[in-house]
């Protein structure tokens, strides 16, 4: 009979030690540093980061175009000479009070986009809610077998009912 006592704890711990573990694994598997929630944070941002990148692309080759017209053509030189205060020779120039005489050149220029740290639960508050689980089902068990223990009705001639 003792020998059965000690198997029951013996299952009792290996039980609660199984159920600890399983709880902190799913825990670091699911809240962890690389565990989904934080895989799902950095796929948002790698998304964010696609379509930033799309439109610097597309705001390249816009000034790209831009470059190559300045250097190259003719009129478009003229039109940002003009916007400067520059004429030609054969031009006269008429100034209308109330409006600027110098345009502002510079291109719109984007956003900085910077890389945000995912959020994860620490390794160490895993293992705490691991052990705290282990240690609350170990108690539950140790305490149900203590009163199961004590519920035990004893006959007169000293055998168990």
């Amino acid at each position: 009979m003792v020998d059965n006592i000690i198997i029951m704890n013996k299952f009792h711990f290996l039980l609660s030690v199984f159920i600890g573990t399983f709880i902190y694994v799913m825990i670091s598997f699911c809240f962890g540093s690389n565990g989904l929630w934080a895989e799902s944070q950095l796929k948002e941002q790698r998304n964010i980061l696609s379509m930033h990148i799309n439109d610097l692309s597309k705001q390249q080759e816009s000034l790209a175009v831009s470059y190559n017209a300045i250097q190259k053509d003719k009129d478009v030189i003229a039109s940002y000479a003009r916007k400067i205060g520059y004429v030609a020779d054969n031009e006269k120039i008429i100034k209308i009070s109330g409006l600027p005489t110098i345009y502002d050149l510079n291109e719109k220029v984007e956003k900085g986009y910077f890389k945000i740290a995912p959020k994860y639960f620490p390794e160490w508050i895993c293992k705490v809610c691991g052990f705290v689980v282990f240690f609350v089902i170990n108690l539950l068990l140790t305490l149900k077998n203590i009163l199961k223990k004590s519920y035990k009705v004893i006959n007169t001639n000293g055998s168990n009912i």
